[in-house]
């Protein structure tokens, strides 16, 4: 979930990254609570393996965020 991968983000060194809430979906079945919809890296959603990270690149984690 984003949390984790958040925590993964932080030992590794990374230092820029925000968790955004995407409150659109309803909870359950289908979508869990902070499932990842999309991870940007300084604004772009197009990156490739193995291609080296600034630390303080910023990185946005959009999640799902539960709505009742």
């Amino acid at each position: 979930n984003s949390q984790n991968l958040l925590i993964k983000l932080r030992n590794i060194g990374f230092s820029n990254i925000n968790l955004i809430p995407i409150n659109d979906l309803r909870i359950g079945w289908i979508v869990k609570d902070r499932a990842i919809d999309r991870v940007l890296l300084n604004g772009q959603d197009n990156y490739k393996k193995n291609v080296a990270i600034e630390y303080d690149a910023k990185i946005d984690i959009y999640c799902e965020k539960s709505v009742y």
